[in-house]
């Protein structure tokens, strides 16, 4: 847990390593992360719009979700 954000683990490869989690707040779903071609993609939902953010880092894309969220 970061700062009140829950990352729940949702998919998990073949070799038992997490490339998914639900990013939860206030018990509520608020956006995802996913390991994809050697980048984690993370997507918020804000308004009516999805952004999403593409980096190496998971760590990065974390903070961005986190920023983006509050």
């Amino acid at each position: 847990m970061i700062a009140g954000f829950l990352f729940k683990e949702y998919e998990v490869n073949e070799r038992g390593v997490v490339t998914g989690y639900k990013i939860i707040f206030n018990g509520e779903q608020i956006a995802t992360m996913e390991y994809r071609n050697d980048c984690w993609i993370g997507a918020v939902t804000k308004d009516i719009k999805i952004m999403t953010k593409l980096d190496s880092s998971v760590m990065r894309v974390a903070d961005w979700i986190i920023n983006e969220s509050v």
